[in-house]
């Protein structure tokens, strides 16, 4: 059963990200390639460290390899990474920083860095957050939109989950106002120096 808060994240930060046409965009941990589904894109490259052997169609391209090892000359107006940082267990805050700087590279002139990050650790989810809001003007990123999300996981009831999802459609305070689960979203661009 699909999880109600997840499914209102994807449909608001899809919603953000339709405002804009990309020419070429990043799927970092890319998944079942519901991003290239869901945006307007000329050029889409997906990377993951699983193997999805399926046929995602004309200018959209798959490799499988890790992001750390992951080299292109390539630059991209949009770069995404959705439900992959502190999802499941302690994220090392010196990767997301090394992580965050290659993104930054990858980003071409006014580019958009579309993310987010869990919550399994509260110190790494602390100290990511910190980073970002205290670091986005020294790589020349403005933020666009933020927010947190997060209360209502696996409802297996499907009455229950229309419910809880109409619920959080027309008062998103509810789900943003969440308990112990913290999930943060950014979507910054890249500005002038």
């Amino acid at each position: 059963m699909p999880n109600p808060s997840k499914e209102l994240f994807y449909r608001t930060v899809y919603k953000t990200l339709n405002r804009k046409k990309y020419k070429k965009t990043l799927d970092i941990g890319c998944g079942h390639f519901d991003l290239l589904k869901n945006i307007s894109t000329r050029k889409y490259n997906g990377i993951d460290i699983l193997d999805y052997k399926m046929d995602i169609g004309k200018n959209a391209y798959y490799k499988k390899v890790d992001f750390n090892k992951f080299q292109t000359q390539d630059k991209f107006d949009l770069i995404v990474i959705h439900n992959t940082i502190n999802y499941n267990g302690y994220y090392d805050i010196k990767k997301f920083k090394k992580n965050f700087e290659k993104m930054n590279l990858l980003l071409s002139k006014d580019g958009y860095l579309s993310f987010n990050f869990g919550h399994r650790n509260q110190e790494g989810y602390n100290k990511i957050n910190q980073f970002v809001l205290n670091n986005h003007k020294k790589y020349n990123l403005s933020i666009v939109k933020k927010f947190n999300y997060g209360l209502f996981h696996y409802v297996t009831n499907p009455y229950l989950y229309k419910l809880i999802l109409g619920l959080i459609l027309l008062f998103p305070i509810l789900d943003r106002n969440h308990f112990n689960q913290k999930f943060k979203y950014f979507l910054l661009k890249k500005t002038k120096p």
